[in-house]
This record gives structure tokens, C-alpha cells and sequence, in this order.
């Protein structure tokens, strides 16, 4: 009786195919239809405008970092005292 409850599985596949060739096909919407409407950007600054800002923000940078260089620079040289005599 065991035997008789087995399903072979092959059995099962071409039972699921047979079922799946009868349903009707939905076309696929585009994405559009479902993304939501956006505003385009309107930044108001210029490709150029842009670039020079973060030129000047480089240059900002890079300045900064050579003056804490130099400053640090500074502070870890040994300090030497000089005495004048005045006669």
C-alpha cells in the first residue's frame, strides 16, 4: 500500500507544466507605469560653477594641511635658548 501512495516525481513535474501551460500569460508592465512621477533637479548652479567650488575647496584643503604640517614641524624642533651678554 506504501507503493501505491508514492508519487513519482516526474509524475508531479509534467502534472505542474501541464497546469502551467494552460494559464494565460500577463504581459509585463514597463517600469514607468509603476515608478512615481518625479520633478526634475533644478540646482541652479552650473557644471562650472560646481567645479570651481570644489577646486577652491582643494586648494582650501591642501593649504590647511601645509600649514598644520609646518606648524607641527615647528613645534617638534628642539628648542635652543641663547643668552646675550650685555656689557
Amino acid at each position: 500500500m506504501e507503493e501505491d501512495q508514492k508519487v513519482d516525481p516526474s509524475v508531479e513535474v509534467s502534472r505542474w507544466l501541464q497546469e502551467v501551460g494552460r494559464r494565460k500569460w500577463r504581459h509585463a508592465q514597463p517600469a514607468e507605469a509603476h515608478a512615481p512621477e518625479v520633478a526634475p533637479r533644478r540646482t541652479g548652479q552650473t557644471p562650472s560653477f560646481r567645479r570651481t567650488l570644489l577646486l577652491a575647496l582643494l586648494l582650501v584643503v591642501s593649504l590647511q594641511y601645509l600649514y598644520a604640517s609646518t606648524t607641527v614641524e615647528i613645534l617638534s624642533l628642539p628648542s635652543l635658548l641663547v643668552f646675550v651678554f650685555a656689557s
